[in-house]
C-alpha cells in the first residue's frame, strides 16, 4: 500500500500536526461531545424506554442479578447499567443522559486510539501518511462524535445497548492490537489481551451485534499484520472463536427464530435490507431526514427493482473493497467493517423494525476510517491547508445538525410530530403521537390521532385499545367495553394487556364476574404483573372470597413490594380476619411506603384500642389528625380513647372540637354525655341526651 501526503508547506503542517498531542486531542473529543448532546440533558423518556426501564422491574431490583441474566441474557451487562442508573436515579432522566454522553464520549476516545494503533502497525507504520497520524485520529474521532446519525443511540435512553456494546467492541480491538505491536513485554502484551477478552465478553453480554468481533480481529490480521508464519495461528484461534460467537448467537436465540417479526421470512428479511443498507450509506454520507420510524415496505421478491438495484450497488462497494485491499488497505478496511458490523441486524436474522438509525452506531467506525483513508488521498491533489479546514467545515455542519436534531427528541410528541411529518402513511407513528397525548391528557389531540392510526391499519388492536382508554375515563364504559372486544379480535393474542384493561371498564360497571374472568386470563399469560394479582384480589375482596383475595394479595407484594396499597389492603383482610398483628405490621409498611397514612393509623388505633393500648392507640389517633385536624371521626374516636384511658378532660376536649365541626351529630352528644356523666356533670350530660335524641327524631326515615 502506498499512503503519501503531500508535502508543501511542510514545516507549517509538521507544527501544526507536532500540536496536536492526547491530552489535548481527548480534551477536544470530550468537549465537543459534551456540548453536542448539552441539550439532550432533559429530554424524556421514548418509545421502547416505557417497557425496557420505566415498567421493567427486573431493572428496578439492582440485587436480583440472578432475575436479570433470566430475563436479559445476551444484554445482561447493558441493563445493568440501568438497573444502577435506577438505583441512582430513579426515573430522573439526567443521570441516564449523563451517562449516554459519557459512553459516546468514551466510544470516541477509543476511536482515536484504534486509529493512532492501526498507523502503528506493519503495514501502515512505514507510510509517510502514518506521521500524520494525531491528526487523521482526530478528525475520524470527531467525525464519529458529531455525526448526526449518532443521535439516536445517545439521545435515545435504551439505544444505550447499541452504544455500550460498541464502546466495548472498540475497547476489544484497541487492546487486541496494542498486545499484537508489544514486542518487549511478555507481561503487557498477556496484560492487553487479557484486557481484550474481558472486554469483549461485556460487549457479547452488551448486545448480539458484538458476536461479529472475532471475524473483525481476525479481519485486522489480514489488513494490517505481515508475520506470515505466525498470522494463520492466530487466523486458526480467532476463527474459533468466531464459531463458538456464532453458537452462542443460535443457543440465546434458539437457532434463529423470527419470533420478533413472525410476519417476515428470513429471505423477505434479507431482500429487504437491500433496500435500507442503501439508506444507511446515504445516511452517513449525507445525514439529511433522519427518521427515529421510517416507513419501509417489505420486499417480498427479489424481482422488486429497489431491492436489485440496492443489491448491485452493495455487490459494487464490496468488490471496491477487495480491489482496493492491496493498494488502500484502511479503506477497503473501512468498507468490510461497515457490512461487518451491520450483518448481525441486516441479514438473514428477522427483528421487526427493519431500519433503525442507532444500528449504524458500530458500523459508524467503518465510515471514519474510509473518510480519513479519502482525506489522505485527496492530499495527493489538495493543499493540507484547504484539506483541514474542508474537514473542520464538514465536522461543524455535522455538529449543528446534530445539535439541532438533538432537539427533536426534548419530548414525545415533538419526536412524533417529526415522525408524522416525515412518514405520513404509518399507522404507528400515529399511535405513538396519540398516546404521547394521551400521557398528557389531552384527549382529544389523542382521539385524533388514533383515529388516524385506524384508517391506515383498522386492526391496530392498541389504536383501539387505547381510544378505549379514553373513553373509559369519560365514564362511556359500555363503548369502552365494545372497543376493548375489538381490540381483543384485531390483535389476535398480541395484546394480552388488553384484558387487563377491559376488567378495570368491567369494574366500573359493577360487572365483577366479568371483570375478574378477564383478569384470569391475563394472568394466565402474564405471571408477572404485581397490579394483576391485586386487582384480582380487590375483585375477589369484593366477591366476599377473602382466602382468594389474602392469596392475591400476597402474591402482588412478593412480585414488588414498593406498592404501599397492596400492604394496606391486605391490612384490612387481615384485620377483618382477627390476625391483628400481621395487620399492623402491614399498615406500618403501607406507611413507610406513604401510601393510606391517614387509614393506617386510624385502623392501627381502633386494633390497639381493641386490645386496651390505649396509650398507644392515643398516638395512632394523633398521628391520623396530623392528616386532617378536623376529621370529627377521628376526634369522636380518640375522645372514646381518652376516656377509656381515664383521661376525661382530653376526651372532653376532642368531642366539644368534634361538636363545633358537626353540630348535627346525634352520636357525638351521647358520647360526650358519657363524658360528662364520668366528670360529674349530670346536668350537662342529660343535655346533650336529650339534644342526642331531639337530632335523631328530626332525621328523615
Amino acid at each position: 500500500m502506498k499512503l503519501t501526503m503531500k508535502s508543501t508547506g511542510s514545516e507549517k503542517d509538521n507544527k501544526v500536526v507536532d500540536s496536536i498531542g492526547p491530552i489535548l486531542s481527548i480534551a477536544l473529543i470530550c468537549l465537543t461531545g459534551f456540548l453536542i448532546y448539552s441539550n439532550t440533558l432533559s429530554s424524556s423518556f421514548h418509545f421502547d424506554d416505557r417497557t425496557s426501564i420505566i415498567e421493567n422491574r427486573v431493572i428496578h431490583d439492582i440485587g436480583n442479578f440472578r432475575l436479570l441474566w433470566k430475563k436479559t441474557p445476551t444484554r445482561v451487562f447493558s441493563y445493568w447499567t440501568f438497573a444502577l442508573n435506577y438505583y441512582w436515579n430513579d426515573l430522573d432522566v439526567l443521570g441516564y443522559h449523563l451517562v449516554n454522553i459519557a459512553i459516546h464520549i468514551l466510544s470516541g476516545i477509543s476511536l482515536w486510539w484504534l486509529i493512532q494503533l492501526l498507523f502503528k502497525t506493519p503495514v501502515l507504520r512505514e507510510t509517510p501518511a502514518s506521521r500524520y497520524k494525531k491528526i487523521l485520529s482526530l478528525a475520524g474521532a470527531l467525525i464519529f462524535i458529531v455525526h448526526p446519525i449518532q443521535t439516536q443511540a445517545v439521545t435515545y435512553i435504551v439505544q444505550r445497548i447499541a452504544s455500550l456494546a460498541a464502546l466495548m467492541y472498540l475497547v476489544s480491538m484497541c487492546c487486541y492490537i496494542r498486545a499484537r505491536l508489544e514486542n518487549h513485554s511478555r507481561n503487557k502484551q498477556f496484560m492487553f489481551f487479557l484486557l481484550s477478552f474481558f472486554s469483549a465478553i461485556l460487549a457479547i453480554f452488551s448486545k448480539e451485534t458484538a458476536y461479529t468481533l472475532p471475524c473483525t480481529i481476525v479481519l485486522y490480521e489480514l489488513f494490517f499484520m505481515r508475520e506470515k508464519s505466525r498470522i494463520w495461528k492466530f487466523i486458526i484461534i480467532l476463527c474459533g472463536g468466531a464459531t463458538i460467537a456464532v453458537l452462542l448467537l443460535l443457543y440465546f436465540m434458539g437457532k434463529f427464530p423470527p419470533v420478533d417479526a413472525p410476519d417476515i421470512s428470513r429471505i423477505e428479511y434479507l431482500w429487504t435490507q437491500f433496500t435500507v443498507i442503501p439508506m444507511y450509506m446515504r445516511l452517513l454520507v449525507l445525514p439529511v431526514h433522519q427518521n427515529l420510524d421510517y416507513d419501509v415496505a417489505i420486499i417480498r421478491s427479489l424481482t422488486n427493482p429497489w431491492a436489485l438495484s440496492g443489491l448491485a450497488l452493495i455487490i459494487a462497494v464490496l468488490a471496491a473493497g477487495a480491489l482496493l485491499y492491496r493498494r488502500h488497505r484502511l479503506l477497503s478496511f473501512g468498507i468490510f467493517w461497515f457490512f461487518l458490523t451491520l450483518v448481525v441486524e441486516s441479514s438473514i436474522i428477522p427483528i421487526r423494525d427493519v431500519i433503525f438509525e442507532h444500528r449504524l452506531y458500530l458500523p459508524m467506525a467503518g465510515f471514519c476510517f474510509i473518510t480519513i483513508a479519502l482525506v489522505e488521498g485527496a492530499s495527493r491533489y489538495v493543499s493540507h491547508y484547504i484539506l483541514r479546514y474542508s474537514v473542520g467545515f464538514i465536522i461543524l455542519i455535522f455538529a449543528v445538525i446534530a445539535y439541532a436534531r438533538n432537539e427533536v427528541w426534548k419530548d414525545e410528541i415533538t419526536l412524533w410530530n417529526d415522525c408524522v411529518m416525515k412518514s405520513p402513511n404509518k399507522s404507528r407513528v400515529y399511535l405513538n403521537r396519540g398516546l404521547a397525548y394521551h400521557k398528557q391528557e389531552m384527549f382529544n389531540e389523542a382521539l385524533r390521532d388514533y383515529e388516524s392510526a385506524l384508517r391506515l391499519k383498522p386492526d391496530n388492536w392498541a389504536a383501539l385499545s387505547n381510544t378505549a382508554a379514553i373513553l373509559d375515563t369519560r365514564g362511556d364504559y359500555d363503548n369502552a367495553i365494545a372497543l376493548y372486544t375489538r381490540a381483543i379480535e384485531a390483535g389476535k393474542g398480541a395484546g394480552v394487556e388488553v384484558y387487563f384493561s377491559r376488567s378495570t371498564s368491567y369494574t366500573k360497571k359493577g360487572l365483577y364476574a366479568e371483570a375478574l374472568r378477564d383478569l384470569d386470563l391475563f394472568i394466565t399469560w402474564r405471571t408477572d404483573l404485581a397490579e394483576a394479582y391485586y386487582n384480582r384480589g380487590c375483585l375477589r375482596r369484593t366477591l366476599k372470597n377473602s382466602n382468594g383475595a389474602m392469596t392475591d394479595f400476597t402474591r402482588a407484594i412478593a412480585l414488588d413490594s414498593s406498592q404501599g396499597d397492596y400492604f394496606f389492603d391486605r391490612g384490612i383482610l387481615y384485620q377483618e380476619a382477627g390476625q391483628l398483628d400481621n395487620a399492623i405490621s402491614d399498615y406500618d409498611k403501607a406507611i413507610q411506603r406513604k401510601s393510606h397514612g391517614f387509614d393506617c393509623y386510624i385502623n392501627k388505633g381502633y386494633i390497639l384500642m381493641q386490645q386496651h393500648a390505649f396509650k398507644e392507640a392515643i398516638q395512632q389517633y394523633t398521628l391520623a389528625l396530623e392528616y386532617d385536624p378536623n376529621s370529627v371521626h377521628v376526634l369522636n374516636d380518640r375522645g372514646l380513647t381518652f376516656y377509656d384511658d381515664g383521661d376525661y378532660s382530653r376526651a372532653l376536649e376532642d368531642f366539644n372540637k368534634a361538636i363545633r365541626l358537626d353540630s348535627l351529630n346525634p352520636r357525638l352528644y351521647k358520647n360526650r354525655s358519657i363524658i360528662y356523666k364520668a366528670l360529674g356533670q349530670k346536668g350537662e350530660a342529660d343535655q346533650d341526651l336529650r339534644k342526642a335524641g331531639l337530632l335523631l327524631m328530626s332525621k328523615p326515615k
